[in-house]
């Protein structure tokens, strides 16, 4: 499980093209995971919930600059990132939550994370708890799900 976080104007179009970018790409990707979709707290406010989606990470890649000028527009995304994270599985939480909302979740870990983070197994365990008793019809949709219905969202 991973967290990815971004500023409003970068998470908007991350959550609308199923895309994130990043100097450099995670290391730990097995393909499948979850990701937290996170914006900074510094763009949201007080009354705006750090995590409003999840997705499922499909794959990391390298992208030319190009691609990600195209994919990330007014964002200098090609003399900024190198890699394209590759998402798909996108669902919007009604409502959102804050991490430091997630009973057992060490929240003050992941503070200062610039792009992303490998969410720690004990965090992980936290994490799917709170999903489990906030929003259970998504964990059963995830449990539903077969390989070869990834690309059906």
């Amino acid at each position: 499980m991973f967290l990815f976080k971004a500023a409003r104007a970068t998470y908007l179009q991350v959550i609308g093209r199923k895309r994130h970018a990043f100097p450099y790409g995670p290391q730990e990707v097995r393909g499948d995971e979850l990701v937290l979709l996170a914006e900074n707290r510094a763009g949201g406010g007080t009354l705006h919930k750090q995590v409003q989606y999840v997705a499922k990470l499909r794959r990391v890649r390298p992208a030319p600059p190009a691609e990600l000028d195209r994919l990330f527009p007014g964002e200098n995304a090609g003399q900024r990132w190198r890699f394209v994270v590759d998402l798909y599985f996108r669902r919007k939480l009604t409502p959102g939550f804050n991490l430091h909302d997630v009973e057992g979740f060490d929240y003050r870990h992941y503070r200062t994370v610039q792009g992303f983070s490998l969410i720690r197994e004990n965090d992980q365990l936290a994490v799917i708890k709170h999903l489990i008793d906030f929003y259970p019809s998504l964990i059963l949709e995830l449990a539903d799900r077969s390989d070869d219905e990834r690309d059906a969202s």
